[in-house]
């Protein structure tokens, strides 16, 4: 009768200890972000960018006889995202203005629908309406596509035409609205649970650490659906392309 309650006290001893090993890391690592924000925030977004693309990169190429070389153009893509999203994104929505609009607790009491409301908003509006677009428009009209093919035309040296933005803008949209679905679910996946998990648990100061770790397996998802999702839109291009040099 009394190993279902030791069995109890056991794990909650070893839950108590893993919490408070956690909470020791999270807060020296919150205490060197508020000491050097900028550099903290550098390199927890060029770690989980080269952390994730290189593990996504390395899946991929499993099973393949070919030697396996790194793609560090795509890895440059990756991490140049993730240091944009770590300091304009969630330092200033996950560290300042969550905390604000739906406070984890008030007055010592936890307020469960604020975690809740906070975890809604953050995947179903933020990340669909403007973390997505603004990743298709970096990674599509900025920079080289992720197969090393880049939307301007070879003969277009007037780069930042407005003609030219507006185009590669209106590209990139149409591929996330390609891209929509698969996308968005499988970042929902994810972040919905571990978001909840963060939000609840994760002081203010601690959330960029929290998620910094977590993002190195979400850059992982994200580089690998991208790259599934990017191959299956040119894959039509691709034989329209090789018929007609079969024609020539």
């Amino acid at each position: 009768a009394q190993r279902p309650h030791q069995r109890k006290k056991y794990l909650k001893y070893v839950l108590d200890n893993a919490d408070n090993s956690m909470m020791q890391v999270f807060n020296a690592i919150s205490k060197a972000s508020a000491a050097s924000p900028l550099l903290s925030g550098v390199i927890f977004g060029t770690s989980r960018g080269l952390i994730g693309d290189s593990s996504a990169q390395r899946l991929e190429g499993r099973g393949s006889t070919e030697k396996f070389e790194q793609d560090w153009r795509r890895t440059a893509t990756y991490v140049t995202w993730s240091n944009c999203v770590v300091l304009f994104y969630e330092s200033l929505v996950y560290r300042l203005l969550f905390p604000r609009i739906f406070p984890t607790y008030i007055g010592g009491k936890f307020i469960r629908s604020n975690v809740i409301k906070a975890t809604l908003v953050d995947n179903l509006f933020i990340v669909p309406a403007l973390y997505f677009p603004a990743f298709y428009a970096f990674k599509d009209s900025f920079i080289p596509t992720l197969d090393g093919l880049s939307p301007a035309s070879p003969t277009d040296n007037n780069i930042l035409s407005p003609e030219k933005i507006k185009r590669s803008l209106t590209e990139a949209m149409s591929h996330y609205k390609h891209d929509f679905f698969v996308q968005n679910a499988s970042s929902m996946l994810f972040w919905a649970p571990t978001g909840y998990i963060m939000f609840k648990y994760a002081p203010p100061a601690h959330r960029v650490a929290f998620s910094s770790v977590l993002s190195c397996c979400y850059v992982l998802i994200l580089s690998t659906a991208t790259q599934f999702l990017e191959k299956e839109r040119q894959a039509p291009e691709v034989a329209r392309l090789m018929r007609r040099a079969t024609k020539i």
